[in-house]
């Protein structure tokens, strides 16, 4: 589409969940049948197909582009900072230990517990 063709593909498609529209940024069939009937349609109107094509690559350059897509993300991990989607960035540093013993004890690994055990505040463990 942000070449300037005009995109024929099947339906449904994700392409309706990110802005573009059937008819207007691309056409859709939802049965192979229908291709051969919509592609010799759209050879024959030159001015649709360029119509379709046209905005078609408007809407892609303008709102899907690498940078475009950086700043939603950028957006999205902003928006989950303020509402603190990630509990453990408030815990305590004790509590994050705790969080790894948990894990690699559950996970077998056998001297990272200890490690971490020994960085924690007031605990003097050994491994035995």
């Amino acid at each position: 589409m942000a070449a300037g063709a005009l995109l024929i593909t099947a339906l449904p498609t994700e392409l309706s969940a990110i802005g573009f529209q059937d008819g207007v940024h691309f056409v859709g069939y939802r049965s192979e049948t229908e291709i051969t009937g919509i592609v010799r349609t759209y050879l024959a109107d030159e001015a649709a197909r360029r119509r379709i094509a046209a905005a078609g690559r408007e809407l892609a350059l303008r709102e899907h582009t690498y940078d475009r897509r950086i700043e939603a993300f950028l957006s999205l991990i902003e928006v989950a900072r303020e509402k603190r989607c990630a509990p453990a960035r408030t815990w305590t540093q004790e509590r994050v230990r705790l969080a790894y013993l948990e894990y690699f004890a559950a996970n077998g690994h056998s001297s990272a517990p200890w490690r971490n055990c020994r960085k924690s505040r007031g605990v003097t463990w050994q491994r035995p």
